[in-house]
């Protein structure tokens, strides 16, 4: 008698739980619809910004996006061709310069229109990450929860109010469909959705290098897929081999015209392989950490860089990292999203890693880099509060009620937080003001900072920022060089000549600034303080090392012609003028050739 009530008790919680379901399963696309309204409130004030940091080089000054014509350097060269031609680039995305060609189409240099398909590409990447998570769980409760989460992240902040950062969610966007495509393909045996699979994954590739990881993503199925793994006999690994070789011949040719336009795999490297190792657990956990707890977010971090695999920095990351690593594949195992969010996430950080390779010193960390691997984030977020509120929901409507609310104010929070972090996108001085505020240390950005003030007419502020900079980095050439051009703005020719003197010796360091151009800047301040034979050895200097520098024979003639050399002036200002016409260039000439022939009538 007792278990027979036993088991009518249990079998109440049953169907309160199957309709408990099914009440869920029906508001499947309300939060859907809740996720994408949310995330079109929280980014609408970035209609009103305008172009920020890389956005005037990529758009505005880059004469590839204006006209179809450049289309075919899209895919024969690196990423920023355009504005520099005999740079070597490190990046290569075809995509990217196609989606500014057909914005400027539209939109010219109108920054509003540019913002605003970028929210709609976000919106696009909610869509897609919703039904792929559809694919993996019949739990309708984490699909919501899950998509919720994922479109109102502020860590995506980066990647959707600046418009140079859209790659990022253009390969999710291409990769997160060709998983869809993948899945169905495995699970109806259908060609027509690996065709699609492998054309999406060309697709993300041609967005960013960052794709790369897809194809393991979707190669690893039979693994991290519950259905598959029980449906694959264990006979099959031929048959999962040639499946893989649509996506391997793709990669392949991906590589090839990559390489071909780079002239290399990558740019020039500025980290060694033990420095990559030794930060590779620390800038894993920064970004596990803004995931987390996504505050304090800014366009530029200071990493100390303090290589060295016995320092305890390095020891106790990778301690923290190994747990953290242990206990999400511990937890995510028991289900297929959480082995898949689990993969995601540790796959999605390698190509941050390895790009450490070629960026700038101090600056290894970047939001935007965590816009896919939020996806995984979000995913056991959501299947950890759905675990919390199991109890709740057994409760029925008002369980249900309790735990949609809690969620709801998470989400709004974010909402506001995005409104809120958002606004450093507002302008450039905004921007690097934030950047300086939230990392002080970092000598990057206040000399960007202080270029903005320079630009702004804000002399003071901008060498004062300057001057910070030049103090967190003393051997920097750029920064002593940034001083130079700043005091000689200002006319004070001492300070200018004393930087740019500056920068010659810390030449070695780096090339921010091309050695001759550096002499020629130095021997203008020294012009201008009166101090001509000097500037006349420093400009001599310059053209020796770069005859085609543009203004060089026109500042050498003017410092020739001051001490009455004017035959030696006239050739220079002859060669100035064989690069192209020059105003200046031509009055000093006819003035020497005047002279010249006042001095032969004379004689």
């Amino acid at each position: 008698m007792n278990g027979h009530r036993g088991d009518t008790r249990r079998k109440r919680k049953a169907d309160s739980t199957i309709d408990t379901d099914e009440r869920l399963s029906h508001q499947r696309y309300f939060w859907l619809l809740l996720a994408l309204v949310l995330a079109a409130l929280a980014y609408l004030p970035s209609l009103k910004y305008g172009f920020v940091f890389d956005d005037v080089q990529q758009i505005v000054e880059n004469p590839a996006v204006k006209g179809w014509s450049h289309l075919p350097q899209y895919f024969t060269a690196h990423v920023g061709a355009g504005v520099f031609p005999n740079v070597r680039g490190s990046f290569y995305r075809p995509l990217f310069l196609v989606w500014l060609r057909l914005n400027y189409m539209f939109f010219d240099v109108s920054a509003w229109g540019y913002h605003l398909t970028s929210i709609l590409l976000h919106l696009a990447a909610i869509c897609i990450f919703y039904f792929l998570l559809r694919s993996l769980t019949p739990d309708r409760t984490v699909v919501g929860w899950a998509t919720l989460l994922f479109a109102v992240h502020p860590i995506h902040i980066e990647s959707v109010a600046w418009i140079s950062a859209v790659p990022e969610i253009q390969f999710s966007i291409a990769g997160m469909a060709a998983m869809c495509a993948y899945l169905q393909y495995r699970r109806e045996k259908r060609n027509m959705f690996l065709y699609a699979a492998a054309a999406l994954y060309a697709i993300s590739l041609l967005a960013k290098e960052t794709a790369l990881i897809v194809w393991p993503l979707m190669a690893a199925a039979d693994w991290w897929d519950a259905d598959l793994r029980v449906q694959t006999p264990a006979s099959a690994g031929l048959a999962a081999l040639k499946r893989q070789v649509p996506f391997a011949a793709i990669t392949a040719a991906y590589l090839g015209l990559r390489f071909r336009a780079l002239h290399g795999f990558a740019g020039d490297p500025t980290h060694t392989l033990l420095e990559i190792v030794c930060a590779a657990p620390s800038v894993i956990l920064f970004y596990l950490q803004k995931l987390l707890v996504p505050l304090e977010l800014s366009q530029l971090y200071f990493y100390p860089e303090a290589f060295s695999f016995a320092s305890m920095h390095f020891v106790l990351s990778v301690l923290a990292l190994c747990t953290v690593t242990l206990g999400l594949t511990y937890y995510g195992r028991k289900t297929t999203p959480g082995t898949f969010a689990v993969l995601l996430l540790i796959v999605s950080f390698v190509p941050p890693l390895m790009g450490i390779a070629v960026f700038p010193r101090h600056d290894l960390v970047h939001n935007r880099y965590a816009y896919l691997p939020s996806a995984g984030a979000c995913i056991l977020i959501a299947l950890g509060l759905r675990a919390l509120s199991g109890r709740l929901l057994r409760q029925g409507r008002r369980g249900i009620l309790i735990a949609n609310g809690v969620l709801g104010v998470v989400a709004l929070g974010c909402a506001f937080s995005i409104r809120t972090q958002e606004r450093a996108y507002h302008d450039n001085i905004a921007l690097f003001s934030s950047a300086v505020e939230l990392a002080p240390e970092s000598a990057m950005a206040w000399g960007l900072l202080g270029e903005q003030q320079m630009t702004a007419g804000q002399y003071a502020d901008g060498i004062a920022s300057f001057r910070r900079a030049e103090a967190l980095e003393p051997d920097l050439q750029l920064n002593n060089y940034r001083l130079g051009a700043a005091y000689y703005q200002v006319q004070d020719m001492a300070d200018a000549e004393t930087y740019f003197q500056r920068t010659l010796d810390t030449s070695k360091n780096e090339e921010a600034v091309s050695y001759d151009y550096a002499l020629y800047r130095l021997g203008l301040s020294q012009y201008a303080q009166g101090k001509v034979e000097k500037a006349e050895s420093t400009l001599q200097q310059a053209v020796n090392i770069e005859p085609k520098g543009f203004g060089y024979h026109l500042a050498l003639g003017a410092a020739l012609k001051y001490q009455g050399k004017l035959r030696e002036a006239k050739k220079q200002f002859e060669l100035e003028l064989q690069l192209g016409p020059d105003a200046e260039a031509t009055a000093l000439l006819q003035q020497v050739k005047t002279q010249l022939g006042e001095s032969n009538r004379g004689e």
